[in-house]
């Protein structure tokens, strides 16, 4: 530091740099410059992902998990695991899957229904809601 306040030319290019460069470390500066960051990335995101530029999502695992009570909580690979039941925060989700879908199909409409139908009757009078159902149809206790 005593050697560059020693060298008048060296201190006065080092200020020079600094007197260019200090505008833009201001913090409106900085804020500025992260809103068009931003702006950036939204208009970058907006352009691949126009709604066109989607393929539709495909529902043939989700049908292949479900059958007439709900949606089967495990799976092999694309095997479903038929003997570890259902669970309804799954089943749930997989609810709000197909009500994401605008154009379902009616194979997917009836699995919303069975998806609805499962969700009501997991829930119990005092609002609390029942977690596992097994593929006999009934519900497990807690740890099971």
């Amino acid at each position: 530091m005593r050697t560059l306040l020693a060298d008048r030319r060296r201190t006065a290019e080092v200020a020079a740099v600094a007197h260019r460069q200090a505008p833009l470390l201001f913090w409106e500066a900085v804020g500025e410059s992260y809103v068009q960051l931003a702006l950036d990335v939204l208009e970058a995101e907006r352009a691949e992902l126009a709604p066109a530029a989607l393929p539709r999502p495909s529902f043939r695992h989700l049908v292949r998990m479900s059958d007439h009570l709900g949606v089967f909580e495990h799976a092999l690979f694309a095997r479903p695991r038929s003997e570890h039941g259902y669970c309804t925060d799954d089943v749930a989700r997989a609810l709000v899957a197909i009500m994401r879908e605008p154009r379902r199909s009616s194979e997917l409409e009836r699995l919303a229904d069975t998806c609805l139908d499962f969700v009501a009757r997991a829930q119990i009078r005092d609002g609390r809601f029942r977690n596992r159902l097994s593929l006999a149809g009934h519900w497990l206790r807690r740890g099971r």
